[in-house]
C-alpha cells in the first residue's frame, strides 16, 4: 500500500548516465535524417524541415532535458524560418558543431536570415532546399555561396516550378533560364555530394575534385544549355566520383550533331576513367545518353540504370553496344536473372537484371549488382522484342544467366523469325529458367515453333530444365480447342525430342485464360503424356477473367472409367516389373488408338470415343499463329 509519507523512488530510467542518453537522442534525431535521405534516394517527395521529435524526450524529467540542451550535435539541423529569434537560439544551441541548414522557400525569409547565416559559414556541413523551393528563391541565397565554406559536404537545391507554371508557351521561355549562384571549388574544398536543378555547373578544371556524388536534375527543361561532352569533362575532372545520375526531360530532341565540339569526330570518344564510381543512373535522350556512356570507363560499376528516349530512327542492332559499352560491363558476371518487357506507352522495351535472389538495391552493398536499359520509342520504327532480345546478346554476352522472363509483349507484330529465339540459346548456353509469360500469340507461337525445332539438335538449350509459358493474354473465347492442340502437340515434339537427347525438362508450367477446363479435356491423354515426360513436375493452370489462376489436376480431366483403366495397367505394369512392351500400354498409344485391346475397354468401361475422332480431326499440318483460323 502507497501512502503520502512514503519517499517517492525515481525509476532507474531517470539516472542514466549521459554516456547513455547521449547516444539515444542521437539515434532518434538521426532516424530524422535517414528518412529524408531515403526519401531523397528514392525520388519521393521529403520532409526537409526540421521536425526535431527528439524533443519530446526532453519531456521525461530534468535530467534527460539537461542531456538535450547539452548536445550540441542534436540541434544541427537548422530550418530557416521567419522567427529570428527562434533561429538565432538554435544556432546558439549548436556551436561547436557543424549545421545542416534547410532553406525557406520565400526569398524575403532567406535574406533576413542570412546575416546570422553569414557568421557561421565555417560551421556549415549541408545545405538543402525545401519542396515549395522555387527558381526565383535562388538571388536570395547567392551571397552564402561568395564565401568560404570549408565544413560544407552536400548541396542539394531543386528549384520546383511545375506546379507554378502552366504548360503554356510563355512559361517555356522562363523555364529555359538557368542560375549562376558561382560554384567555385576553391570555396567547397570538401563538397562531397552535388544535386542541382537549373543552376550552372562551374567548368572544368574548376570542378570538385573530391565531389562523391553528382546527380544533374534537367527533367523540366526542354532546352537544357548542357552538352554531352560538358558532362564528360565534369566526369573526367571528378576522379573521386562514386555516383553519377542525371535525368531530363522526355520532350528534349538532343541533336549531338549541333551540340558536339569541333575537335571530337564523330563516333571517337575520350575515354575517362572513373576507379570509383559504382552508381549510374541516366535518363535522357538517346544520342546525349551515348555520348556520356561510351566515354566513362568504370571498372568499380555495381548498379547501371539507363533510360534512353529515341526521337530519331536508330538501328535497333546499334542500341546495346551503344547504352551498354564493354566499359561499363565488368559486373555482367554477376547477373543470373533477367526479366525482358516492353515499356509502357511507348514502342520500347525493358531490361532489368540482378543476380538471384535479388539483393537490396544499394551501392554501399558490396553484394549487390544492378542492370537496368529502358528504351522509349517515339518513332515507331523499333521492333520491340527483336530490339529487346539482341540488346539482351549483346550486353550479356559471357553472362552466366540462368533464369530469363519474356512477358507482356502484347502487341500486333511480325512473326519473328527463328534466329530471334536461337540467338538466346547461343549467347546463353547455362539458361536454366525459361519463362514467356503474358505475350500475344504470335510471340509464343513463333518460341514453341522455334523450340520444337532446335530440341531436335544435339546441344541446343543445354542447360534448360525448366520451362513456363502463359498464355493468359489471349482471348479466352480465340482460345479453344483446336489452339490447345497447337500447343500440346509442340510441346509433347520438343519434350520427346529432348527424352532422346537426355536432355529432360524437369518441370514445366501452361498457364491459359479460358472459362473453363471444358477444352482441356479433350487433350487430356496428350498432357498426360507431357507430365510424364516432365518427371511428373508438370502444373497447368487456367485463368478466369482477372481471377487467380488455379491449378488443374489430370484426374479431374478423366472419367471415373478412364481412371479405373489406368489404375489397373499401372497395376499389370507392376506385376510384370515395369516391362512396359509386353505388360503396360502408354498414354500416347491410347490416344492414337493404336493399341485396339485398350481403346475396346475404353469402351466397354464408358469410355468416351469421340477421344479418337477429336485426335484425326486435329491430326492437320502445324499452324504458326494461334486462333487465326
Amino acid at each position: 500500500m502507497i501512502t503520502s509519507d512514503m519517499p517517492f523512488l525515481k525509476p532507474p530510467l531517470f539516472h542514466l548516465p549521459n554516456e547513455i542518453l547521449s547516444p539515444v537522442f542521437e539515434i532518434v534525431a538521426n532516424l530524422e535524417e535517414h528518412a529524408t535521405n531515403a526519401a531523397m534516394y528514392y525520388g519521393l517527395r521529403r520532409d526537409t524541415s526540421t521536425l526535431m521529435k527528439w524533443v519530446r524526450l526532453m519531456l521525461v524529467c530534468r535530467h534527460w532535458r539537461y542531456v538535450g540542451l547539452s548536445s550540441p550535435c542534436l540541434w544541427r539541423r537548422i530550418s530557416v524560418t521567419e522567427n529570428l529569434q527562434s533561429l538565432q537560439y538554435r544556432l546558439a544551441r549548436a556551436v561547436g558543431c557543424t549545421i545542416d541548414v534547410f532553406l525557406a522557400p520565400r526569398p524575403v525569409t532567406n535574406e533576413s536570415a542570412m546575416p546570422l547565416l553569414l557568421s557561421l559559414a565555417p560551421q556549415i556541413r549541408a545545405i538543402h532546399s525545401c519542396d515549395s523551393f522555387v527558381f526565383k528563391t535562388l538571388p536570395s541565397i547567392k551571397a552564402l555561396f561568395q564565401l568560404s565554406l570549408p565544413s560544407l559536404e552536400s548541396i542539394v537545391l531543386l528549384p520546383d516550378d511545375v506546379g507554378r507554371f502552366p504548360q503554356v508557351d510563355d512559361s517555356l521561355e522562363e523555364l529555359k533560364e538557368w542560375f549562376d549562384l558561382g560554384l567555385c571549388s576553391a570555396l567547397l574544398p570538401r563538397l562531397r555530394k552535388l544535386e542541382i536543378r537549373r543552376i550552372v555547373m562551374p567548368p572544368p578544371p574548376a570542378s570538385f575534385t573530391a565531389l562523391r556524388e553528382l546527380i544533374i536534375n534537367m527533367e523540366q527543361l526542354k532546352y537544357p544549355p548542357l552538352g554531352a561532352q560538358d558532362v564528360v569533362q565534369i566526369l573526367a575532372h571528378s576522379p573521386q566520383l562514386e555516383m553519377f545520375k542525371i535525368v531530363s526531360s522526355h520532350l528534349w530532341e538532343y541533336s549531338s550533331s549541333s551540340q558536339a565540339p569541333a575537335n571530337v569526330e564523330p563516333g571517337k570518344h575520350h575515354q575517362c576513367r572513373l576507379p570509383f564510381l559504382r552508381e549510374v543512373d541516366i535518363s535522357c535522350p538517346y544520342d546525349f545518353a551515348t555520348e556520356i556512356l561510351q566515354a566513362v570507363d568504370a571498372p568499380d560499376l555495381c548498379l547501371f540504370r539507363a533510360k534512353v528516349f529515341v526521337h530519331t530512327p536508330v538501328v535497333a542492332g546499334d542500341i546495346g553496344s551503344r547504352i551498354f559499352p564493354p566499359s561499363l560491363r565488368h559486373f555482367v558476371h554477376r547477373l543470373t536473372s533477367f526479366r525482358i518487357v516492353p515499356t509502357a506507352g511507348s514502342y520500347g522495351f525493358y531490361i532489368h537484371g540482378t543476380p538471384f535472389p535479388a539483393p537490396r538495391r544499394s551501392r554501399h552493398n558490396r553484394s549487390c549488382f544492378w542492370a537496368e536499359v529502358a528504351v522509349e520509342d517515339h518513332t515507331a520504327t523499333i521492333d520491340a522484342l527483336d530490339a529487346a532480345l539482341d540488346t539482351a546478346c549483346t550486353v550479356l554476352a559471357g553472362a552466366p544467366l540462368a533464369r530469363l522472363a519474356i512477358a507482356d509483349f502484347e502487341l500486333e507484330v511480325d512473326e519473328p523469325p527463328p534466329e530471334t529465339w536461337q540467338r538466346l540459346d547461343r549467347t546463353f548456353p547455362a539458361l536454366d529458367s525459361l519463362r514467356v509469360g503474358q505475350c500475344s500469340e504470335v510471340v509464343a507461337a513463333s518460341f514453341l515453333t522455334a523450340f520444337a525445332e532446335s530440341s531436335t539438335e544435339e546441344g541446343s538449350w543445354p542447360a534448360l530444365r525448366r520451362l513456363s509459358i502463359n498464355t493468359q493474354s489471349w482471348d479466352c473465347f480465340a482460345l479453344n480447342s483446336v489452339n490447345l492442340y497447337d500447343i500440346f502437340t509442340l510441346v509433347l515434339d520438343a519434350l520427346r525430342a529432348r527424352r532422346e537427347r537426355a536432355a529432360d525438362v524437369v518441370a514445366l508450367s501452361l498457364e491459359h485464360e479460358m472459362r473453363s477446363s471444358a477444352p482441356l479435356t479433350a487433350h487430356r491423354w496428350m498432357l498426360r503424356d507431357i507430365s510424364s515426360l516432365c518427371g511428373g513436375q508438370f502444373r497447368c493452370r487456367i485463368c478466369k477473367g482477372d481471377a487467380r489462376p488455379f491449378q488443374v489436376e489430370l484426374s479431374d480431366l478423366f472419367e471415373s472409367s478412364e481412371s479405373r483403366m489406368l489404375s489397373a495397367r499401372e497395376e499389370c505394369a507392376t506385376a510384370t516389373s515395369g516391362d512396359s512392351d509386353t505388360g503396360g500400354v502408354s498414354s500416347s498409344a491410347v490416344l492414337t488408338g493404336r493399341v485396339s485391346a485398350v481403346s475396346c475397354a475404353n469402351a466397354r468401361d464408358g469410355g468416351e470415343r469421340d477421344e479418337y475422332s477429336v485426335s484425326k480431326i486435329f491430326r492437320r499440318r502445324r499452324a504458326c499463329h494461334f486462333g487465326r483460323h
